[in-house]
């Protein structure tokens, strides 16, 4: 788990158990205080639910008073793990986010795909289409003998990156 906002070396603010609590950013507008946050915190260990703040934690916890907006880092491995409970198919390869989302949330006329069934299509694939992009070239691999005929998108440099997934509906 990460660190506690310690007391020592925070600059102005309060002192509640423990916690710094200071201003962050600017006087006005974007500026949150997180007294409010310890001392919520605080009825939250008096109940036995919570143990840490975490400086992340006070800034989601401020954003969410609409307080501030702070960026957010999009992590599309952590992403994901989150949709698939993997980042890899049983034979290796690497799904990216939006392959993961097509595979989860497949848009009308198409079913859900499962790692597995990526691999099977491309270890039988042969149907295959060079397409070129600023970012990298992709091939499309379809694999006609399975139902619906469907397709993995990789990337050209090395095969191993899923890009996207179109899985049809079988007719």
């Amino acid at each position: 788990m990460a660190e506690l906002v310690p007391a020592a070396g925070m600059g102005a603010g309060n002192v509640i158990d423990g916690l710094a609590t200071s201003n962050y950013g600017q006087a006005g507008e974007g500026a949150f205080d997180t007294t409010m946050i310890a001392a919520e915190l605080l009825a939250l260990r008096g109940a036995g639910r919570a143990t840490t703040l975490t400086r992340t934690e006070a800034a989601v916890g401020a954003a969410e008073r609409g307080r501030t907006a702070l960026p957010v880092v999009f992590d599309g491995e952590f992403a994901t793990q989150q949709l698939l409970g993997t980042t890899t198919t049983p034979g290796g390869r690497q799904i990216m986010f939006h392959a993961a989302d097509r595979m989860v949330n497949p848009p009308g006329g198409r079913i859900a795909m499962t790692p597995g069934e990526i691999d099977a299509v491309l270890d039988g694939g042969i149907a295959v289409k060079r397409s070129y992009h600023p970012q990298g070239g992709t091939l499309t691999i379809e694999n006609p003998t399975l139902p619906g005929r469907p397709r993995v998108i990789v990337d050209e440099a090395t095969g191993q990156r899923v890009i996207t997934v179109i899985n049809p509906k079988p007719r």
